[in-house]
């Protein structure tokens, strides 16, 4: 089958993919991917390209901050490496109406339980 003769035949929009990739090398074919595109640019094939998708623009709304403490209280996991290489962690937990930090717990690797030593500290709201 010629060249033309294949894009002639196959109506689907993967035509060229189909001739410039799979269908050669199935059938052993002696066309290449660049004759199929200067073949499918000759024969006004080409479909034109696909633009980008534009995401609504969201309406902003400022964040709220509770006025009085023990209402919210937020924790961070940090990471960081020393000097040395040895890698730390550490589990920050804040109030965020006074905005102070309430316990901060470090160690090389912190299981899951660890917020369960921090809650005793302070009761948790």
């Amino acid at each position: 089958m010629s060249l033309f003769g294949f894009f002639r035949s196959e109506d689907t929009p993967f035509a060229y993919h189909l001739a410039g990739s799979i269908y050669p090398r199935q059938h052993c074919e002696p066309w290449n991917h660049k004759r199929v595109h200067r073949v499918y640019r000759l024969m006004g094939l080409n479909l034109p390209r696909r633009t980008k998708r534009r995401v609504p623009a969201r309406e902003r709304q400022p964040l709220i901050v509770p006025p009085e403490p023990d209402r919210m209280w937020p924790m961070d996991l940090m990471h960081d490496t020393l000097a040395c290489g040895k890698s730390f962690r550490t589990l920050n937990v804040f109030d965020e109406g006074v905005r102070e930090v309430l316990a901060i717990e470090v160690d090389g690797s912190l299981p899951a339980g660890a917020w369960k030593r921090v809650a005793r500290v302070k009761t948790v709201p």
